[in-house]
């Protein structure tokens, strides 16, 4: 099933369809405050309002045309200030699948310097999302490269996925360089060659 549920998660198509069918409504409301940005702020408002901090993650990844990377990083500039405006956390978190790695080094890197140029005019705090472990050595060395730009103003954070096997060193390495990290479980279908399989492997590798 979770193999069958990832696969679908890369058909645009059937998300949409999700949030519109009558049974399947509620159980996405849980993990997506709203289509747009606006529809989402009610809901941001109420966490704030019950004492938690939030980030906004404007989904999508893996675009396929030079347009969507560049229409995705324009979102992310366009809510940043909105976010700051309703007294919400002006934090946003983005792949970098979604900002176009796939397509080329320069265009990934001129639009995740658009998003960061803008969250650091607000002091805002941006976090690059983790993705499959095909991608780590690239997510790492673009933040590395553009952490500068928001030297002094918010920050930029990076996600590590706890059971890559990989991680603690990665960890260790960051946390030299002074990042502010954030481990998730992982959503992705990694291999046993570059990821511990048993949740106890993964507690063993952070003890």
């Amino acid at each position: 099933m979770r193999a069958v549920l990832l696969a679908l998660s890369h058909r645009r198509f059937i998300g949409r369809l999700a949030t519109r069918l009558p049974f399947t409504r509620p159980m996405v409301a849980r993990f997506i405050a709203g289509e747009t940005l606006e529809a989402a702020l009610p809901a941001l408002e109420r966490i704030r309002d019950a004492g938690f901090h939030t980030s906004v993650d404007i989904l999508g990844e893996a675009v396929r045309s030079e347009a969507a990377a560049r229409a995705a990083a324009a979102a992310y500039v366009a809510a940043i200030p909105v976010l700051a405006a309703q007294g919400l956390d002006h934090n946003v978190s983005l792949k970098l699948s979604q900002m176009g790695l796939a397509l080329g080094p320069d265009l990934v890197r001129e639009n995740v310097a658009r998003v960061l140029t803008a969250a650091a005019a607000a002091g805002a705090f941006v976090r690059v999302d983790m993705e499959d472990h095909t991608t780590i050595d690239a997510t790492l060395a673009l933040w590395r490269e553009l952490r500068p730009i928001m030297a002094g103003s918010g920050g930029v954070g990076v996600v590590l996925q706890s059971a890559l096997r990989r991680t603690p060193a990665d960890a260790e390495a960051l946390i030299a360089e002074g990042a502010r990290i954030r481990l998730c479980k992982g959503a992705y279908r990694e291999p046993a060659s570059v990821a511990h399989q048993a949740k106890a492997d993964v507690d063993a590798a952070f003890v």
